[in-house]
């Protein structure tokens, strides 16, 4: 069995920050497995697409620019990938600092985001 690798992922997770910083939802849509799990300071939840969209059509007014992702820990298999890192960002005027996880799952060759957690 071949393994998923940090080069698979690492630019994946990028991509995906990217989108939001660039507001591009159909990127966002085609990295993540609906229904996918989000999990954060309002608690957990199982998202269905239209429910996705609506939260990021929510944040449509806000500015969000990406300062750094370091610390990354990874953990894959065959088909599957776990990644851990921490991220420092601006959003619209004020500095944060997120500790993420991401599950990524690979279904017909493709790798797809299916549970994230940022606080």
């Amino acid at each position: 069995m071949i393994q998923i690798t940090e080069i698979e992922i690492l630019p994946l997770e990028k991509k995906y920050w990217n989108a939001m910083v660039h507001k591009n939802y159909e990127t966002l849509k085609a990295l993540t497995k609906f229904p996918c799990i989000v999990a954060g300071k309002h608690g957990v939840m199982s998202v269905s697409e239209p429910a996705y969209r609506e939260m990021f059509n929510k944040g449509s007014d806000k500015e969000m620019k990406v300062i750094s992702i370091s610390g990354e820990q990874l953990q894959t298999g065959s088909d599957h990938a776990i990644i851990g890192y921490l991220i420092e960002f601006d959003y619209d005027g004020s500095p944060m600092k997120c500790t993420c996880t991401s599950t990524w799952l690979k279904e017909k060759q493709q790798l797809a985001l299916c549970y994230a957690y940022r606080k």
